[in-house]
């Protein structure tokens, strides 16, 4: 089970809510005993998941609606791999990278510096498709982290594909399980 959350994922989160004029609101559903501590993150800090399962109840209670918690998840995604990706697009610029190349290891890297704990399960369903399973991780009882991650999974792979679908497979999710299926072009 994921037992922390790196603050940067949060942090990033935050940012992207305050952009869009929701940050008071996210802030009044903090719980009052933690909000303090929320509030106050810098980037970079490991967390335990309670203080990750407040930031992404408060982030439901907003009732956002799917398209824009993809957006927010989309846009924080972004910013958290950019230093990741950011070199491997440059270095696969023409070398005809895909999604795959990222898929195969960078994802599962890039999991360890944002959760400890949960699994993270990438599946071959075919040269352009695949299933990215997050499992063992609470906050995939919110339908704002599942929008979120979809989006911040497309903000990574679009840079490796001249298009790119992601969608939760419902069918496959729990309290603490999301799949998603990813097709490219």
């Amino acid at each position: 089970m994921v037992t922390r959350v790196r603050s940067t994922l949060i942090c990033s989160g935050q940012s992207e809510l305050r952009q869009r004029g929701y940050f008071d609101r996210y802030v009044a559903h903090l719980p009052p005993e933690s909000r303090e501590d929320i509030t106050s993150l810098v980037a970079g800090v490991w967390l335990p998941i309670a203080m990750g399962m407040d930031h992404f109840a408060a982030c439901e209670a907003l009732g956002l609606g799917a398209a824009e918690a993809f957006d927010v998840g989309a846009a924080s995604g972004r910013r958290i791999q950019e230093s990741l990706l950011s070199t491997l697009v440059r270095l696969a610029t023409g070398a005809g990278a895909t999604p795959w190349t990222v898929l195969d290891g960078t994802y599962a890297r890039l999991w360890q510096r944002i959760f400890t704990g949960g699994t993270l399960v990438i599946g071959k369903e075919g040269p352009k498709d695949a299933t990215i399973a997050l499992e063992d991780v609470p906050p995939a009882r919110f339908a704002y982290f599942r929008n979120g991650f979809r989006g911040a999974i497309y903000a990574g792979l679009s840079l490796f594909a001249s298009k790119l679908y992601v969608r939760e497979l419902v069918e496959r999710t729990t309290d603490t399980r999301v799949v998603f299926r990813v097709a490219w072009a």
